[in-house]
């Protein structure tokens, strides 16, 4: 559920784990075909923020949403992902309001915890993969994440491409075409 139609903090993120546990389900009906070993998540913009909460949600306590998963993630594709919401308030984004229920100044503690930056490490390799010339979400965003992740041991990437906030848009384009071996090398890797 979005914000504006029954999401926001922290259903949005409680429903975006509980369909990557739903897998289990869905192998079952399939025969179990699926490797739940191999499971890599991906997203863009506000999905990116998703992706990387799914990343890290096997490490976090009980009290945030979506912890203790029945099927972890062995990887981890943001796509100009927002892993830090109260540095992306401050650099002007006016949808982590929305998200989160009202600004840092009255909700600080639920941006922190909002933020997957703030609950590394995850264990689970990253990249985050952003446009250069991003002004809808600052580069900085998967940059910081990066250092933050490798400083505590994680395995953790980021791939700055031309463009701005889309550049993904083109499935005909050098941008989409990496970004995707990136998302199948990943989950080749997994295990």
């Amino acid at each position: 559920r979005r914000v504006g139609s029954g999401g926001g903090w922290p259903t949005t993120v409680a429903d975006v784990c509980r369909a990557v546990d739903h897998l289990v389900e869905v192998s079952a009906q399939v025969g179990d075909r699926l490797d739940l070993r191999r499971v890599v998540v991906a997203g863009h913009s506000a999905g990116g923020h998703l992706a990387l909460w799914v990343a890290g949600r096997a490490r976090l306590p009980s009290s945030l949403p979506g912890s203790r998963p029945t099927v972890p993630v062995s990887g981890c594709v943001s796509l100009a992902g927002v892993a830090d919401l109260l540095r992306a308030e401050e650099s002007g984004d006016k949808y982590v309001a929305g998200l989160l229920g009202g600004r840092s100044d009255t909700r600080r503690q639920r941006y922190r915890d909002a933020s997957p930056v703030a609950h590394l490490p995850t264990g689970v390799p990253v990249v985050c993969v952003h446009g250069r010339d991003d002004e809808v979400v600052l580069p900085e965003q998967s940059e910081a994440y990066v250092r933050a992740a490798r400083r505590v041991g994680d395995p953790a990437r980021v791939s700055l491409v031309p463009g701005g906030h889309d550049p993904w848009g083109d499935i005909t384009g050098r941008v989409w075409h990496d970004t995707r071996d990136t998302m199948l090398a990943m989950a080749q890797e997994s295990v």
